[in-house]
């Protein structure tokens, strides 16, 4: 019963070792990836914008009347969440 227990104990340790390496190669790699994506962040944000990507991009503005009140697409599945059914006419049947 004691060898049970020792086996039993060796092969928990055994694998808690294994998870422990495994984890640590994971957050070394996560933390690699993640300084990349600042570095590339970085650099796309210091690079400078062409003049004909500034020339051709035109402001949206947007009141905010027409924000919350604008048209709405009249879609056929936008009749909205509240709306009656619409009727179906007997020779559409």
């Amino acid at each position: 019963m004691d060898a049970l227990l020792i086996v039993v104990t060796l092969v928990s340790l055994s694998f808690a070792v294994l998870v422990l390496v495994l984890n640590w190669r994971l957050i070394r790699e996560e933390r690699r990836r993640s300084a990349a994506r600042v570095e590339a962040l970085i650099e796309a944000a210091l690079s400078p914008v062409p003049d004909a990507a500034r020339d051709t991009a035109e402001p949206c503005v947007i009141s905010s009347h027409e924000l919350f009140h604008g048209r709405r697409s009249q879609s056929p599945g936008s009749a909205g969440w509240f709306s009656p059914p619409r009727s179906v006419s007997s020779s559409s049947v």
